[in-house]
């Protein structure tokens, strides 16, 4: 809280008193709250302040920006023609992450910008069994789960078939066991979402369900594999004018030339291995 106050503090943010959810939900008495500049005047504007979840170092707020949410948008353009966004056009999608996560902001995005219907869990703890009975009550199309529940459902053969009528399962936030994985894509399209708090969610195409536990990056991302340690390499971002669109990082880190994301993997064409090992000491 005391990282939170300071940074809050050095950005000259204000400070606004959210009233109670019924309040907010009454519909008399509606203001107006007028945003009026054009996508250049603000896309380099505060969007959201996220607190980052720790796995990129120590937890810190972060000011996410417009150009954050329509790099986004940017993967439906047509040079894209197989990335997550536009394979989930339309689709239901079952989406338990939190609104203050990146991983639930970003899917709810999505949603706005291609036509996604989202199915919210009620409150209370993520379980496998809530998982399951949203799947087979809701007819969803698209689930998306973090590793330890798929974990949870892999083992119980009933939640596990289940999978069999969701045409893509989504994982996110570490990777998945090599055993829980053929398991879960042996009845699914399993893939991951892979982003940052900092950089946004990456543009990625749809694996092969083959290589469900790689990243494939398309080349619009500005993306290298730099050699840290023996046949180790670090996932870096260069800036590019002409790709500004796709690199929503440096929105984020407007000084930066170049952004280091930690995240290690042998160095695979076009894909890496997602979230075995990071290039830093944060536990």
């Amino acid at each position: 809280m005391r990282c939170f106050h300071k940074q809050i503090t050095r950005k000259a943010a204000r400070t606004i008193l959210i009233e109670p959810l019924v309040d907010l939900l009454k519909t008399d008495d509606i203001r107006l709250y007028e945003y009026n500049v054009s996508f250049q005047e603000g896309v380099n504007d505060s969007f959201v302040i996220l607190h980052t979840s720790g796995s990129t170092g120590p937890s810190k707020p972060v000011f996410i920006k417009h150009r954050t949410i329509t790099a986004m948008d940017a993967g439906q353009r047509s040079l894209f023609t197989n990335s997550h966004i536009i394979c989930y056009k339309g689709l239901r999608a079952f989406l338990p992450f939190p609104m203050f996560h990146l991983g639930g902001l970003s899917m709810l995005i999505f949603g706005l910008y291609n036509g996604m219907n989202i199915v919210f869990p009620l409150p209370g703890p993520l379980t496998a069994e809530l998982a399951n009975s949203i799947h087979s009550a809701l007819d969803v199309q698209l689930t998306i789960l973090p590793p330890s529940i798929l974990a949870d459902i892999a083992a119980v053969p009933e939640y596990l078939d289940r999978l069999s009528d969701i045409p893509l399962t989504a994982y996110g936030g570490g990777p998945i066991p090599t055993a829980v994985g053929d398991k879960i894509a042996s009845k699914t399209h399993l893939h991951t979402a892979f982003g940052s708090t900092e950089a946004g969610t990456f543009i990625l195409d749809l694996p092969a369900p083959e290589d469900w536990r790689y990243v494939k990056f398309s080349s619009m991302l500005g993306y290298e594999m730099t050699l840290v340690m023996d046949d180790l390499y670090e996932l870096c971002f260069r800036r590019n004018i002409e790709l500004q669109d796709y690199q929503p990082i440096f929105a984020t880190f407007p000084e930066a030339m170049i952004y280091n994301t930690g995240d290690l993997s042998p160095d695979i064409p076009r894909k890496m291995i997602y979230g075995d090992l990071r290039h830093d000491e944060t536990v």
